[in-house]
């Protein structure tokens, strides 16, 4: 079984498409972090292993919202929405983990997932 609490490393689409999809949560927003520990604590809702989470950015997309893309660790991480759970959790898969710079045929099926395409005259490391 994989350690969830590893840290991160490159994963190829290929082997990220052999991995199972997991239910998460998403939330954004300023002070959210804080409600959502809080609500935890009122729940009694006990954590079995926590680690300080490094800082993450995330790319967005008015084109979708089906896409969790984001570099943390030095890497660019992306995973796509591919189901709900009856709670409405959503259910990603991952899609890969890729070290800058990001190759341009990675590059274009990262932006294919926000539904951006790549403009022919963005020059990008090869």
């Amino acid at each position: 079984m994989t350690d969830v609490f590893a840290k991160a490393t490159v994963v190829s689409a290929e082997e990220a498409a052999k991995i199972i999809p997991r239910a998460e949560f998403r939330v954004f927003g300023h002070g959210t972090i804080k409600t959502v520990q809080e609500k935890m604590w009122d729940a009694g809702a006990v954590l079995r292993k926590a680690r300080k989470m490094p800082a993450e950015v995330y790319f967005l997309s008015e084109h979708s919202n089906e896409a969790n893309i984001k570099v943390r660790e030095g890497l660019l991480d992306i995973k796509t929405k591919v189901d709900e759970t009856p709670d409405r959790y959503e259910i990603f898969q991952p899609r890969g983990k890729f070290k800058f710079p990001v190759k341009k045929s990675d590059l274009s099926t990262i932006l294919s997932h926000l539904n951006v395409k790549l403009e022919a005259d963005i020059v990008v490391g090869e």
